[in-house]
């Protein structure tokens, strides 16, 4: 077996190890290496590092494999993993999909932040207080909660609906679909049921999209409004400037390495869409990378983290920086 292909089956679990080893150091430079200048924003950045440690661990652990025509989407657990076959599977397979609107949740409370912290200062202390930050929690919380009942409560594949493709399913994967959990959205085969609940879960995931979106647009607009009605010293604007710039990496990244891909895999059974192979693998890999991809990007544009791992990297002690303002 050469080395290419040894990387290729191991893929998952190659990138679940770095990006650990990533976001573990980018939580440990947050909470040690921050100046006081960024305030309590630091405590949303080393959380969304904690969550994309969680989340390539998942990635690993469910091991999740699609199947998808232009009437199904499913997702299945690929036979030998962890929770393959066992009661937790369709749990597990679900919490990882979760997983995709808690990153919009993660986005969605950075935005909010920054808003309040540049356009309404005077309520960052109410944000930042214990209840605010447990309100901050439950409205991340709530996003993976709505769509885990989408896929369980709704997605689970009956009978009926897993014979309609039954032999497709087993011509591609050499496994027969009764014998495991699965996941499947459709709105053209199936029973009555299957049916039903595939145009209810497409509903509802356009919904949660559009609505974070909106979040993203909205808060972004009043933002940047915010940044050119304001007067801030030079040194203020550059590091709000700094931090609205890592915003927008960190919103850009997610959204073509992990929301377009899942929005258009829902969307297949709906509009009888079938993309070509290469879709799916270039989205197998960008789920994989973006938990490495966004903590490197906040590193390269911040400058204390820059220079605290240039510092690690050079075995220097790293330069003192002057910048004392306060950022929220």
């Amino acid at each position: 077996m050469s080395l290419v292909d040894i990387i290729l089956k191991n893929y998952n679990a190659i990138t679940t190890v770095i990006s650990v080893c990533i976001n573990s150091y980018f939580t440990y430079i947050v909470i040690f290496k921050s100046q006081n200048a960024i305030g309590s924003y630091r405590e949303i950045l080393a959380a969304t590092g904690i969550f994309e440690i969680f989340y390539s661990l998942l990635i690993v652990i469910s091991n999740q494999l699609l199947f998808i025509t232009p009437d199904v989407f499913s997702v299945y657990m690929q036979p030998g993993a962890i929770f393959d076959n066992t009661f937790l599977t369709l749990h597990v397979m679900s919490i990882k999909v979760s997983c995709i609107a808690l990153t919009y949740g993660m986005l969605e409370i950075h935005f909010i932040y920054r808003y309040i912290a540049i356009c309404r200062p005077q309520s960052l202390k109410n944000l930042t207080s214990t209840s605010g930050k447990f309100m901050l929690f439950m409205y991340f919380l709530i996003h993976g909660l709505i769509l885990y009942l989408i896929y369980v409560v709704l997605l689970d594949c009956d009978s009926d609906t897993r014979s309609e493709f039954e032999d497709a399913f087993s011509l591609k994967t050499n496994l027969s679909i009764h014998d495991r959990a699965i996941i499947c959205m459709t709105v053209t085969i199936g029973s009555e049921k299957a049916i039903m609940n595939g145009y209810i879960a497409e509903i509802l995931l356009y919904i949660i999209s559009i609505y974070s979106v909106l979040i993203y647009l909205i808060f972004g607009y009043l933002i940047i409004r915010e940044f050119k009605n304001t007067e801030m010293s030079k040194k203020t604007k550059e590091m709000q400037e700094r931090l609205t710039l890592s915003l927008i990496v960190q919103t850009i990244i997610p959204v073509f390495s992990n929301f377009l891909p899942t929005i258009i895999s829902w969307s297949c059974p709906l509009f009888q869409l079938s993309p070509p192979l290469i879709f799916w693998r270039f989205s197998q890999i960008a789920v994989s990378l973006f938990p490495i991809l966004d903590p490197i990007a906040v590193i390269a544009i911040l400058p204390e983290y820059r220079r605290a791992t240039l510092s690690i990297l050079l075995c220097k002690p790293p330069k003192q920086s002057n910048d004392l303002f306060t950022v929220g």
